[in-house]
C-alpha cells in the first residue's frame, strides 16, 4: 500500500469538498470549459491489436497535426505518413498475409475522435446524463490533493442492446481540483450476454489525463482498451492518444 506523508494527508484538506449537488457543480465546471478560441496541437496515436488467432499483436503508430478555430476542425496528415501507408498497402497487395496496422489505424483517426481530444467537456457532460453518485471524497493524484468523484453511469443502451445483454455495468471516476476542473478520469464498462444461444462478454475502458488550453478541457493523454470474447473471437485492442500542446 502506498505510504502517504503527513504533509500529503494534511494537504487533502486543502481541496474544497463538493457541495450537496456534486453533479450540478461538475456540470457547471464543464460548461465553462468549452472555450471557442483557436487551438492547435500535435497528435500521436499508437494502437496494438491482439486477435484470437494467437498471432503476434499488430501495432501501428501515426503522428499528425490538429487545428480547430473559425474554419472548423482540420486534421493535417504529413506526406511521409501517407507515403508509408501506400507502401504498406502495396506490400499487402503482393502478400495478403501481411498485416496493415497503419492503414487500420488511419481508418479510426476520425474527426470525431480528434474533436473529443481537443474538447473533452461535451463528452463528459454526456456521460453524466443519468449518472448517480456512488462516492465523493478527498484523494490524491500524483501526490497532490484532489477530490475523487465515483459515478455509476448507464451507458445509454438501445432496446435491442438491452435485450442481448444479461449484465451491464458502467463506472466513471473523476479526479477534480479545488475549482471542480477535471484532472483525470477512468471510465469502465463491462458487459456479458447471449445471442443465438452463444454467450459473449467484453469490456471497454479509458484512462485520461486532462489540461486546460484555450479555455477548453483537452485530453492530453488517453489510453483506451477494449476486449471481446465470443462467437469464436477473443481479441483486445489498446489505443493510446497523446496531444502535444504549444
Amino acid at each position: 500500500m502506498r505510504a502517504f506523508t503527513l504533509a500529503t494527508l494534511l494537504a487533502l484538506g486543502a481541496v474544497a469538498p463538493l457541495h450537496a449537488e456534486p453533479l450540478a457543480d461538475l456540470r457547471t465546471a464543464l460548461a465553462r470549459l468549452q472555450g471557442g478560441d483557436a487551438i492547435s496541437a500535435g497528435l500521436e496515436i499508437k494502437q496494438s491489436v491482439r486477435d484470437s488467432g494467437g498471432q503476434k499483436p499488430s501495432a501501428g503508430q501515426v503522428k499528425l497535426n490538429l487545428q480547430s478555430g473559425a474554419q472548423g476542425l482540420q486534421l493535417i496528415f504529413p506526406p511521409e505518413l501517407m507515403q508509408q501507408a501506400e507502401r504498406e498497402a502495396q506490400a499487402h497487395t503482393a502478400n495478403p498475409e501481411l498485416p496493415t496496422p497503419l492503414g487500420e489505424l488511419l481508418a479510426v483517426v476520425t474527426p470525431t475522435r480528434a474533436a473529443q481530444l481537443l474538447g473533452s467537456a461535451p463528452g463528459l457532460l454526456r456521460s453524466l446524463d443519468g449518472a448517480t453518485v456512488k462516492e465523493s471524497r478527498g484523494d490524491a493524484l500524483d501526490g497532490k490533493p484532489a477530490q475523487l468523484l465515483v459515478l455509476d453511469v448507464p451507458g445509454h443502451l438501445s432496446a435491442k442492446q438491452k435485450d442481448d445483454l444479461k449484465h451491464f455495468e458502467g463506472q466513471l471516476k473523476l479526479w477534480l481540483d479545488a475549482d471542480g476542473t477535471p484532472l483525470a478520469s477512468e471510465e469502465t464498462y463491462k458487459f456479458s450476454g447471449r445471442k443465438l444461444l452463444i454467450g459473449f462478454e467484453g469490456s471497454e475502458s479509458s484512462n485520461t489525463r486532462y489540461a486546460v488550453s484555450a479555455g477548453r478541457l483537452v485530453a492530453k493523454t488517453r489510453t483506451s482498451r477494449s476486449s471481446f470474447k465470443g462467437f469464436g473471437e477473443d481479441n483486445e485492442t489498446v489505443t493510446t492518444s497523446t496531444l502535444s500542446l504549444p
